[in-house]
């Protein structure tokens, strides 16, 4: 299902296709929303983003609660979830890979029979065929369950095996922030004459193309922006007990300088931004707000990150989905379980300044054909 539009962005035809694909969902005028990320991986910062402002155009919508699997008060949900729709975050992980997610949705799932509950754009990969079955069985138990995938191998898992459900094919739930404006603009003017090396080291990379890439002239090697920055942004916050046992002068610095003026361009456009989609008045705590302020926090640091390099190589699929939206020439690699391809196929494998490489010969000549000039 990949798009070929003619007189609009490859990412802003994917946001009107997640648009219509969501159009399906119907009213929603009460809603939790849960899963949504408290640990700093920027690709589930952009997608629960993109659930926020998708959310933020609904009139008179109101989130009742807004929680990670890591925050979640079962005491909060009950206070909280009245006869509201129940909101899974979307992602990469329904499945047996990343197991304390899938444990969590099964368990809202069972718990709120009579709810309706929405999974938002998820893939689904499962190792163990026994795990599968026991997804299957609590899925289909539940009297209106609703699962969105983000390509069709996972349409097609879910249509065989959750055949009690309302599956539907979509685009990652990032892709509402296609047409934002000023994003092109974060650190483009610092742009290097560099490649960026953005590679994730967990256990989805596929470690055998890496000697290929090490050895190419100019490369940088980093996953999302630093991990000691976001881990210090993150946990070293005003509410922490270790911020106020920072020296005064340092406490300054950190404000002043990482916040505002080493990026004065991203915290002028974050504000900005803010004004346009005021999430604050969507929750009733400010500590709700909170995360929602760290995921366009994320959002901006990582387009900043990525507008300083004239060439990309990622095998992060939302290193390619922020590469797509800030139309910045790319090579996308495959992660270990074909979640990169599929997502390719279906959807991007169009989008001319991206080459998709799953060998180092055709990550040779991927390059050739974006930017020769690094070979």
């Amino acid at each position: 299902m990949s798009l070929k539009p003619s007189n609009l962005s490859n990412a802003i035809a994917l946001k009107q296709e997640l648009v219509k694909a969501l159009a399906q969902i119907g009213e929603i005028q009460e809603c939790v929303l849960l899963n949504y990320p408290d640990y700093p991986n920027v690709g589930d910062h952009l997608i629960g983003l993109g659930t926020i402002v998708y959310l933020a155009q609904k009139p008179n919508l109101k989130i009742n609660y807004l929680s990670g699997i890591y925050n979640f008060s079962e005491e909060v949900m009950q206070q909280k979830i009245g006869n509201g729709t129940i909101l899974l975050q979307g992602g990469g992980n329904l499945g047996d890979l990343w197991c304390d997610h899938q444990q969590f949705r099964e368990e809202i799932i069972q718990a709120y029979p009579d709810h309706r509950i929405i999974i938002l754009p998820q893939t689904i990969y499962f190792q163990e065929d026994n795990n599968l079955q026991r997804a299957a069985k609590i899925f289909n138990n539940h009297r209106n369950l609703t699962i969105f995938v983000r390509d069709t191998r996972s349409y097609d898992v879910a249509t065989e095996h959750f055949h009690n459900c309302r599956v539907f094919l979509s685009p990652d739930m990032a892709f509402m922030l296609a047409d934002l404006p000023g994003m092109q603009y974060l650190g483009f003017n610092w742009r290097q004459n560099k490649i960026l090396y953005h590679c994730r080291d967990d256990k989805e990379i596929v470690a055998e193309l890496n000697s290929t890439i090490l050895e190419l002239p100019q490369v940088v090697v980093q996953d999302w922006f630093p991990l000691e920055e976001k881990l210090w942004r993150s946990q070293i916050t005003a509410d922490s007990p270790w911020y106020w046992r920072l020296p005064g002068a340092v406490r300054i610095y950190r404000e002043l300088w990482q916040k505002i003026l080493s990026h004065p361009l991203s915290r002028q456009a974050e504000e900005n931004w803010q004004k346009n989609y005021p999430y604050e008045n969507f929750f009733d705590t400010p500590d709700q707000a909170q995360m929602v302020e760290t995921s366009w926090d994320y959002f901006h640091r990582s387009i900043y990150q990525l507008n300083h390099y004239s060439l990309i190589i990622t095998n992060r699929l939302h290193g390619h989905i922020l590469c797509t939206l800030l139309k910045i020439p790319h090579v996308f690699l495959p992660n270990s379980y074909g979640k990169n391809q599929l997502w390719y196929e279906n959807w991007t494998k169009d989008v001319e300044f991206c080459r998709f490489a799953s060998s180092p010969a055709t990550i040779t000549q991927a390059i050739q054909e974006l930017c020769p000039k690094f070979l």
